[in-house]
């Protein structure tokens, strides 16, 4: 995930480790008063926030799922699902276990800054 202002602003490498299990999405056009912070390839906008008010943001990803716990529960409830559409569950299990480390360290960031930004 690119990063944007704020919050998500930290990163040496312009990009995000994340996690998300979804298909929704937040397409633009959005309110002039929308700021987007965060897209990636699969999301315009992945983080936004309200334009001179940032300790309101909403996000896209599924931030609290920096566990390969969460993500194999995920996977064997969705089992049936991702065989029908030709994803195999054991590879997302073992990419989560891969990344586990540093989605945590990124999401720290992520929080203090964002900390940081609304004291």
């Amino acid at each position: 995930m690119a990063a944007g202002t704020q919050s998500f602003k930290v990163f040496p490498p312009k990009s995000i480790a994340l996690f998300k299990w979804h298909s929704q999405a937040v397409l633009p056009p959005l309110p002039k008063e929308i700021e987007i912070l965060a897209t990636s390839s699969e999301c315009q906008v992945e983080a936004m926030s309200i334009r001179g008010r940032p300790h309101l943001v909403g996000v896209q990803f599924d931030n609290y799922a920096a566990s390969p716990v969460d993500v194999r529960k995920w996977v064997e409830g969705d089992r049936e699902w991702l065989s029908r559409i030709g994803i195999d569950g054991t590879m997302i299990i073992k990419d989560a276990l891969e990344q586990e480390k540093l989605i945590k360290i990124q999401l720290g960031i992520i929080l203090n800054n964002y900390f940081k930004s609304i004291s």
